[in-house]
């Protein structure tokens, strides 16, 4: 059983408030592991990529202008 495939057995169920508390090499080794998780997921599910992040009708600006107000 590879890494990916414990993780997926066993999730470990952690706030964000506990995994900063953990050493560095530990929040690294989880966020490793997660990472991996989710590029499988996004790699086998099209649909969660297969969008127009901004489309024309998706930003409400009147002209091309970069100035801010």
């Amino acid at each position: 059983m590879n890494e990916l495939e414990k993780t997926i057995a066993a999730p470990l169920r952690i706030s964000a408030t506990e995994l900063r508390k953990l050493p560095i090499e530990d929040r690294n080794r989880i966020l490793a592991q997660q990472a991996a998780l989710a590029e499988a997921i996004y790699r086998d599910n099209p649909e969660l990529t297969e969008f127009e992040a901004f489309g024309s009708d998706d930003l409400f600006v009147d002209s091309s202008s970069t100035e801010t107000l």
